[in-house]
């Protein structure tokens, strides 16, 4: 390593706080033999002060936004402060398990041109996680919305999420990763002009590791090191917000990867799959009497009724 700083950790942290202490915690713990920056974004937290979290890390850069900018705004934001040769934008919901940043900083001197390189990632029992992923077309749609990935669950054919479980325990190449662990040298980042900011939670993750592929770059799965992506972050406390922003990106991504024929298609899937949830959802929440069920059918009732503007002309 060249540079004085190697990686810049980016977190973004909106009501999180002990996810966020956790994560920190093992970032000092296991980050050894490698010079880093930690840089929190906090988008307004209403439910206490991130410096009582981050009071306890001394080396932890604090950036306090005015309002919630989202995840991408607020990760282009940081990147600006960023001094490492490398980012890692990794999520508040995380923890490491080994010295995961050293080993990927190592392995990324064997590369050549612009990457973007993610780990394995598990739940907090150890199980696997989804951790790559093929890029949104209209016929994983059409699976995941008529329940054909959840059927054919370890179907390299039907199912996008289980697609890369089952290879063997070497770096691959792969479409796209997820967005809790996101591992991007500086020049590739800024060349890529970060993060479209017109995504604002979920979904911008796939879009640039689409536009990196798009210039000729690669996005590698790199199941040697591992952490822990608990997933419980602040969107899956509010339902309404979960379900509202996947959907509303998921139509975005369309409206900006798509055209024509194949965009509608991809909208009437869309809107029938919520009409498809809103009544299987009810009729479950009726006969078993319960109210999460009830919850999700209601929101996707409301989501019905919903159309985002197109902001990518």
């Amino acid at each position: 390593m060249n540079s004085e700083i190697d990686v810049t950790v980016i977190i973004i942290n909106y009501n999180s706080f002990e996810l966020l202490h956790n994560c920190l915690e093992t970032i000092k713990e296991k980050t050894k033999d490698i010079s880093i920056q930690v840089i929190v974004a906090d988008n307004s937290s209403t439910e206490g002060n991130v410096e009582q979290v981050t009071g306890h890390f001394k080396f932890v850069e604090v950036i306090k936004n005015a309002k919630n900018l989202g995840f991408a705004k607020a990760n282009n934001l940081a990147a600006r402060k960023a001094k490492g040769k490398y980012l890692l934008l990794l999520n508040n919901d995380t923890l490491l398990l080994e010295n995961s940043i050293k080993y990927l900083a190592d392995y990324v001197q064997e590369l050549s041109g612009d990457f973007i390189v993610g780990c394995k990632l598990l739940n907090k029992d150890g199980s696997d996680q989804n951790s790559a992923l093929k890029f949104p077309n209209l016929f994983r749609h059409f699976s995941a919305t008529f329940f054909l990935d959840k059927i054919f669950f370890r179907s390299e054919f039907f199912s996008k999420k289980y697609l890369y479980l089952n290879k063997k325990n070497k770096p691959i190449n792969v479409d796209s990763i997820f967005g809790a662990f996101i591992f991007i040298p500086k020049t590739t980042f800024d060349k890529i002009k970060g993060f479209d900011e017109r995504f604002f939670f979920y979904y911008e993750d796939i879009d640039l590791c689409y536009r990196l592929n798009e210039i000729g770059g690669k996005v590698i799965y790199n199941p040697k090191t591992t952490i822990i992506h608990i997933g419980g972050s602040s969107a899956s406390k509010n339902l309404l917000f979960e379900m509202k922003n996947k959907m509303i990106s998921r139509i975005q991504y369309a409206q900006k990867h798509f055209k024509g024929f194949y965009q509608i298609s991809f909208f009437v899937v869309e809107y029938c799959g919520l009409a498809i949830r809103f009544l299987t959802t009810l009729i479950l929440g009726i006969i078993l009497f319960n109210k999460q069920y009830l919850l999700k059918s209601y929101y996707s009732l409301r989501l019905l009724f919903i159309y985002p503007k197109n902001l990518f002309g």
